[in-house]
């Protein structure tokens, strides 16, 4: 195995050669467990996130005035597909390290009463 920067180099790598714009890594153990919505004990098998985003096009977020368009709604679902291929990708990668990894999708709401997801939005 390498050493843990070295992996982080290769993922950001990984990640950028699939498409990604953004990338960082995360210590779970700096936020509280009920804030992270996942199961407790996967959190303390699993204690580091990985982020990935992609930079939407400008001049189709311009567009939206009061609700979403259908141009918007397509290219969030293809951008959706793609943060799941990379990070499809990039859990194989690090299970390849000799780590656990568990990929999340991009957009998946885990309480549809509360609309709470793991989708976060950077501007």
């Amino acid at each position: 195995m390498t050493n843990p920067q070295e992996n982080v180099e290769k993922l950001k790598a990984l990640c950028h050669q699939w498409g990604g714009s953004l990338f960082g890594v995360a210590d779970l153990y700096s936020f509280k467990k009920e804030e992270i919505l996942l199961p407790p004990s996967l959190i303390d098998r699993l204690p580091y996130a990985i982020s990935v985003g992609f930079h939407l096009s400008d001049a189709i977020l311009e567009e939206i005035q009061n609700q979403p368009t259908p141009l918007y709604f397509h290219h969030y679902q293809r951008i959706n597909i793609l943060l799941d291929t990379i990070g499809l990708i990039m859990t194989s990668t690090i299970q390849d390290l000799g780590y656990q990894a568990v990929p999340i999708a991009a957009s998946q709401i885990v309480d549809w009463k509360t609309q709470k997801a793991h989708h976060r939005t950077v501007e």
